[in-house]
């Protein structure tokens, strides 16, 4: 048994301690060569129908990274690729599995509207129950691990390509998913640029998307006519942000909790405008978030984690007595020391961080000024108004006017 075969074995003994998970090998023609999956030929027909086999072909003609491929049932596979004398020899699947949550009756729903027989169609709802429901971030996860284990080569999260199949209509043929794949590494390109000013905290990093060419924004990561294909792809692009601003500064806890409140609104959004402006919307978010985080990342735990605290909880009562007692000091102590890392009292800061919040969404979003006041923690508009004019100078409203950016 190669080194290869010995760390696949112990990838698919680990990854099934949690919930079975089947795992695939093929050759290069999409010939299954083992599979300890009970729906074998179901599952590799629902992979490969309607262009995703030549979709995938595209894909391993301009790269050799693993792919998370999502196909519109909401199934997902992990496919890594192993290469011979320059070719690939062998192709290696994790899946199928729900991503992120598990809706069974939707994805039968979705398979009803396509040309599967009703045989196939009541063997796959039959089946889809007993799938397994992988987070994104243990999707990347698996990924990185998978083409570790078939090419013993380290892999950054970033560089793992996300790939969601667009349902076929009658007006598509099966170029439509191959060319979406050319289109992939100019988007990686794009993805990349991306992920790296988030990193950095560059507040630019939402010109990535504004200044994107044709087929690169965020529109890009679904067509508008399919907002469900939008709406998972956008999930794929929260993954990524979300891993790219704790590869920077931000704590994990702040990041992940974040991202679970863009993935609600993605959920509950109902239009291709309102998923662009949450795309748009999410990418600066973070960007800036990294950026505030770098001001103190140089402070003494105590005084980071108060920061933290302070900049994720705009809404919160906020004291000096329950930010001590946090910090694990003294009022009077953490107040010394506070002020003397960061220049300012607990108070400014608290207040700072509110007015610099606010105007971020009033820049960066279409929230209404009301909205804004109660997610800062403001008991009425009117005050928020007064504060917002005695510190920048101007309203909210007319700060939104002079510069918005959506």
């Amino acid at each position: 048994m190669t080194d290869s075969e010995n760390l696949l074995k112990a990838f698919h003994s680990f990854a099934n301690l949690f919930e079975p998970i089947w795992f695939w090998k093929m050759d290069s023609a999409f010939h299954v060569l083992q599979s300890d999956c009970p729906h074998e030929s179901l599952f590799r027909s629902l992979l490969l129908r309607e262009g995703r086999r030549e979709a995938i072909e595209a894909h391993i003609a301009t790269t050799d990274r693993p792919v998370c491929f999502t196909v519109p049932s909401m199934l997902s596979w992990i496919i890594g690729f192993a290469p011979e004398g320059g070719k690939i020899h062998n192709i290696y699947l994790v899946g199928p599995f729900f991503l992120d949550y598990k809706d069974p009756e939707s994805s039968a729903d979705r398979m009803a509207q396509t040309d599967l027989t009703q045989e196939a169609q009541a063997a796959l709802q039959a089946a889809l129950p007993t799938l397994p429901v992988l987070s994104s971030e243990t999707l990347v996860q698996y990924a990185v691990i998978l083409h570790y284990c078939i090419r013993q080569e380290r892999l950054a999260p970033s560089e793992v390509v996300h790939y969601v199949a667009r349902p076929k209509t009658r007006k598509h043929s099966k170029s439509v998913e191959t060319n979406q794949f050319e289109k992939s590494s100019g988007r990686w390109s794009m993805e990349q640029d991306l992920l790296n000013r988030i990193r950095r905290g560059d507040l630019s990093a939402g010109e990535v998307l504004t200044n994107a060419g044709p087929g690169q924004s965020v529109q890009a990561f679904g067509n508008v006519q399919n907002l469900y294909a939008m709406r998972l792809n956008l999930h794929q692009l929260l993954t990524l942000v979300s891993r790219a601003a704790v590869d920077g500064v931000l704590p994990q806890r702040t990041a992940f909790s974040l991202c679970s409140d863009y993935r609600c609104r993605l959920e509950t959004s109902r239009t291709a405008k309102e998923l662009t402006q949450i795309g748009n919307e999410m990418v600066r978010d973070y960007a800036a978030r990294v950026h505030n985080m770098k001001r103190y990342v140089r402070c003494s735990p105590a005084i980071r984690l108060c920061c933290e605290y302070i900049d994720t909880h705009p809404a919160d009562k906020l004291t000096l007595e329950g930010l001590a007692a946090k910090a694990g000091y003294s009022p009077s102590h953490l107040s010394r020391k506070f002020y003397r890392e960061m220049g300012c009292s607990i108070i400014t800061y608290i207040q700072n961080s509110k007015l610099e919040r606010a105007c971020y969404l009033l820049a960066n979003t279409i929230r209404s000024v009301d909205d804004i006041s109660a997610e800062l923690g403001f008991n009425a508009r009117s005050y928020f108004t007064t504060v917002f004019k005695n510190h920048i100078g101007m309203s909210p409203t007319e700060y939104r006017r002079e510069n918005s950016t959506v």
